[in-house]
């Protein structure tokens, strides 16, 4: 990895983030920084984060991105989540369906908090639009703005968010991705991204990492 991409200070990467990311062999201070106040909230939501990210590089790879543009996706993909080391313990799992307002508007907020978090960093700013579109999608269905045109490398997160979630359903895993993927295609997801998530989860047996 190209670490003159990044202009700040460096820092070793823990081992369990070297293990998920080929060739990096270093990290941005600040998303050292933030990547370990993930741990220190929740070691649920860090292990979450390592897989999505690991799952987005793959993705990333199997589209043929350029380095820096798969640098990006992987690190944003890594901190998502940041934003809900500000909310309670309890907002780590996405409330369920039926759950109260207040409930659900609070666990969304995590998404703005995200952002505030980066916005700290010059450095991450890069990554600010990422983090922000990670629970949009096309038809306008998705928080916080609803909007109907988050980037590719926005969905690329969201779908590899997605996936992992699947993980907690075990035996079936590949039928409830094919049947998602398929149920989502030009409503959630683009077709070219669905299908890349869904290759790039049986090549790489990310079924299984982590």
């Amino acid at each position: 990895m190209d670490t003159t991409a990044f202009p700040d200070l460096w820092h070793s990467i823990p081992r369990e983030l070297a293990a998920l990311m080929p060739n990096l062999s270093a990290l941005p201070y600040p998303a050292h920084l933030i990547a370990n106040s993930i741990a220190q909230h929740s070691y649920q939501l860090y292990q979450h984060s390592l897989r999505v990210s690991h799952m987005a590089w793959h993705m990333s790879q199997t589209l043929g991105l350029p380095q820096y543009e798969q640098q990006q996706l992987w690190l944003a993909a890594l901190l998502h989540d940041c934003g809900k080391t500000r909310l309670p313990r309890s907002m780590v799992v996405r409330p369920a369906l039926g759950s109260p307002h207040w409930e659900v508007a609070l666990y969304q907020q995590h998404v703005n908090e995200g952002i505030a978090i980066l916005q700290a960093y010059p450095s991450l700013h890069s990554l600010i639009p990422l983090v922000a579109e990670h629970h949009e999608r096309l038809d306008g269905t998705g928080f916080p703005r609803g909007s109907k045109y988050p980037t590719s490398s926005a969905q690329i997160i969201a779908l590899a968010n997605a996936l992992d979630h699947l993980r907690a359903q075990p035996n079936s895993l590949d039928n409830t991705l094919q049947g998602l993927i398929d149920q989502t295609i030009g409503q959630d997801w683009d077709s070219t991204v669905a299908a890349t998530a869904l290759s790039a989860w049986r090549q790489a047996n990310l079924a299984e990492a982590g």
